[in-house]
């Protein structure tokens, strides 16, 4: 019985680390804390850029991208999974006009489905979500 027990007291431990470090690392509320604790050195990564500068490399960020369409923003791409056509990208973006914007998708329009978040619908099965971070910073997901 003694080692049921102990079986079931390690089997909880485990599941309980699991779920902890699932929930701190959404990537969500990892670009969130991200952009929150690194806005200044993101700023002047995205000034270089938008005029024309090198891109410079930071750290937990896999590209950047300049989309210039309607509105310029510079795209910071975190993270993805998936094989097309059933992808997952995250990342944030910086919008000099401080625009919440869908990610890949200029027609595609914006649905508020809380305060400072918004969800839309594109071509085809192509979605996503946009969250402002603060001024001029968005966090986004698509699901392509």
């Amino acid at each position: 019985m003694k080692k049921y027990k102990k079986f079931l007291i390690g089997m909880m431990i485990v599941i309980s680390c699991f779920i902890v470090l699932m929930w701190v690392n959404q990537p969500e509320r990892k670009i969130f804390s991200m952009v929150q604790k690194n806005q200044t050195v993101y700023a002047m990564a995205a000034e270089a850029v938008l005029h024309g500068e090198e891109k410079p490399k930071l750290e937990g960020v896999s590209q950047i991208h300049l989309r210039v369409g309607k509105h310029a923003v510079v795209d910071f791409f975190v993270s993805g999974f998936g094989i097309a056509p059933s992808s997952t990208y995250y990342g944030f973006y910086y919008s000099p006009e401080d625009l919440a914007l869908p990610y890949l998708e200029e027609r595609a329009v914006l649905t508020e489905c809380e305060e400072d978040a918004w969800s839309w619908q594109g071509s085809g099965d192509n979605r996503g979500v946009t969250k402002k971070i603060a001024d001029c910073w968005y966090y986004y997901e698509a699901s392509f």
